[in-house]
């Protein structure tokens, strides 16, 4: 399992987006913005950053897309355990109108998978699944938000479990917060917490999150928020990297986040029991 890529596709995604594409040093050339990556937008309802609720991500796991955005490339492991992975993982779909999805080049020399004590993550898991990054932009310009996502298929739900105990200390959050850095812009502040949900999506959901402080080509830093999720459900974990940049609502981002947490869980359900 390489978290790592997941991460990079959350910062492509951002880059992706036209106020930010300055900010993001060599990594802009990753993110591909063209009238071929606009055809893939969902036709749901509103976008998600009205805090009112809306019907766009009422997609569920009785009723799945028809395409998948998975990029074969990064489906690995056993058929059977990849196929519960791609069942269960976001797609174009989930996302309200607006939202775009994009397939950036896998880049970084830093591994998210070092963060990881108890586990060896490699040799436990039996298959996995990545998504693309989706992003949206604000109606004005001057904020979006940026999800991607990867579903994993361990051994034992002991193993899972393990997994989620990892990332809920203070000593991965510190680890996931050098790496974010490094991965992001030159003088890019980040300052990651753990961060144990009460009560849990799924089985037991767990995560790190934290502010972002994004330099500007003209001087200006852009605040932006981040969360790393894990949602668990038997052996199968689900992790969820979202990026909130400038000028979002508190309100919407959360929304945002409690909406996609919500069909994840539910497809784990579907999908594991």
């Amino acid at each position: 399992m390489d978290l790592n890529r997941s991460w990079v596709r959350v910062l492509a995604g951002a880059c992706a987006l036209t106020f930010l594409v300055a900010a993001c040093g060599d990594d802009d050339d990753s993110a591909d913005t063209s009238d071929d990556t606009e055809e893939n937008t969902a036709s749901t309802e509103a976008p998600d950053d009205s805090t009112e609720s809306t019907e766009a991500d009422e997609t569920t796991a009785s009723e799945p897309e028809e395409e998948t955005t998975t990029s074969e490339a990064d489906d690995e492991g056993d058929p059977e355990a990849v196929a519960v992975a791609e069942a269960i993982n976001l797609t174009i779909g989930d996302f309200a109108e607006g939202w775009v999805e994009q397939e950036p080049a896998d880049e970084g020399d830093d591994d998210i998978d070092q963060c990881f004590t108890t586990v060896d993550i490699e040799a436990s898991t039996l298959g996995e699944a990545e998504t693309p990054s989706f992003s949206a932009e604000t109606p004005d310009g001057q904020g979006g938000q940026a999800v991607s996502m990867q579903t994993v298929v361990f051994d034992t739900p002991d193993t899972a479990t393990a997994v989620l105990s990892d990332v809920a200390t203070e000593e991965f959050a510190a680890c996931a917060q050098g790496i974010l850095a490094e991965d992001s812009a030159e003088g890019t502040a980040v300052a990651l917490a753990p961060t144990i949900d009460d009560p849990p999506l799924a089985e037991e959901s767990v995560g790190v999150a934290g502010a972002i402080e994004i330099p500007g080509p003209d001087g200006t830093v852009q605040p932006a928020e981040v969360d790393l999720h894990a949602i668990r459900t038997g052996s199968v974990v689900s992790f969820t990297f979202t990026l909130d940049i400038g000028e979002t609502p508190e309100s919407g981002f959360q929304q945002t986040l409690a909406e996609l947490y919500t069909v994840i869980a539910a497809r784990q359900a579907a999908e594991v029991g």
